[in-house]
């Protein structure tokens, strides 16, 4: 199993749809960090981002999907923490010779977020 690591980015809306898009402006509309130890395979995607902090407590997400057809994969995110939570990810797999890249659409207590991460096809060390 190889493991690589990467970038996610989250941006607050649901960029899917064609039109006018106004931004929700608040401290937690877009957010960004590093993706270690994930694994794409051709039926699963897994990944475990580096730690946020918020006030007195870190967390860290866990991500899991499996491919239900073609590029599209479908799953959930555990937030790693105390206090916990979940949520469902689906995304779109692409990829070229030095990464894998992946978009889709993150639900996170009741709010619906785009998200893409780029990982790079290199051996983690």
């Amino acid at each position: 199993m190889i493991k690589m690591r990467g970038e996610v980015f989250w941006v607050l809306g649901n960029f899917s749809f064609k039109g006018n898009h106004k931004s929700i402006q608040n401290d937690y509309d877009r957010t960004a960090n590093k993706i270690e130890d994930a694994i794409i395979e051709e039926h699963m995607i897994k990944f475990q981002t580096g730690l946020f902090s918020e006030g007195n407590s870190e967390y860290s997400y866990e991500v899991t999907l499996f491919n239900d057809s073609a590029n599209l994969f479908k799953g959930s995110f555990k937030i790693l923490s105390e206090t916990g939570g979940s949520g469902d990810v689906k995304c779109e797999l692409y990829e070229n010779s030095k990464a894998y890249f992946l978009y889709g659409e993150w639900i996170e207590d009741s709010n619906c977020y785009t998200w893409w991460a780029r990982i790079k096809k290199e051996i983690k060390p």
